[in-house]
């Protein structure tokens, strides 16, 4: 197994101890472990772990104010319900949020 799969195995592994951690000090023990696997990944992969997270936090910041700008804010709802898709993460797109019924 190439050194990559063992690492992307152990982040599988974290994240199924993560959700099925009970506690929140066992949640942040977990959450913890996670994210030092996946900083591992990253560096791996040849990419800064802390670049690639300011980043991240760039561009949510920048598609933040994206959205405050919208139509949506313009008629007085700037912000998505939080049901909506349209915080899923920094990987995905702003999207209009759902109409409401």
């Amino acid at each position: 197994m190439a050194p990559r799969e063992g690492t992307l195995d152990k982040v599988r592994e974290e994240l199924a101890e993560l959700l099925a951690a009970e506690s929140l000090d066992e949640r942040r023990e977990e959450l913890g472990d996670l994210l030092w696997i996946i900083a591992k990944l990253a560096r791996d992969d040849g990419i800064d772990p802390e670049e690639a997270l300011r980043a991240a936090n760039r561009k949510f910041a920048r598609r933040f104010t994206e959205m405050s700008r919208s139509p949506a804010s313009a008629a007085g709802n700037p912000w998505p319900s939080a049901r909506s898709k349209t915080w899923s993460g920094p990987g995905k797109k702003p999207s209009a949020a759902p109409p409401s019924n």
